[in-house]
């Protein structure tokens, strides 16, 4: 969790770290889901296929897990060959979420679940808030 911190403050992009479930809306195209699969000729390279989803709970500030978020994400699930990251939903999970523009919110979900973490305990979220304090 504290290389996902680490890599989040050091991208390009903005990263809003969250606790609360991620509830999916809608469904992938299944014609896309289907050719990642089955076309195997592309099995070294990365594909990517899109499920709409929910995020509600608590965002990180200065202050813990205090600003509430009830947000749309798209969750864009990596594949590589026919391997492929879930559609990241949990009833309570920690997440790395990519802030694109003003209000669109992204959970990157490759194979291994380098942006999720479900279940956070308390200790968990106090190690992020000491990587938000900047003691990680």
């Amino acid at each position: 969790m504290q290389a996902a911190y680490a890599s989040a403050q050091q991208s390009p992009f903005n990263y809003v770290v969250a606790v609360g479930a991620l509830v999916q809306t809608g469904r992938a195209d299944q014609a896309l889901t289907d050719q990642i699969m089955t076309d195997q000729t592309q099995a070294d390279e990365w594909q990517f296929y899109t499920v709409p989803a929910r995020f509600r709970g608590q965002s990180l500030t200065a202050r813990g897990f205090d600003a509430r978020r009830n947000v749309a994400v798209s969750v864009e699930v990596g594949c590589l060959g026919n391997i492929c990251g879930g559609h990241g939903t949990h009833e309570r999970a920690l997440y790395f979420l990519r802030r694109d523009g003003d209000n669109r919110y992204v959970l990157q979900s490759p194979p291994c679940a380098f942006w999720i973490f479900p279940d956070p305990d308390e200790h968990t979220l106090s190690v992020v808030q000491e990587c938000h304090d900047g003691n990680c």
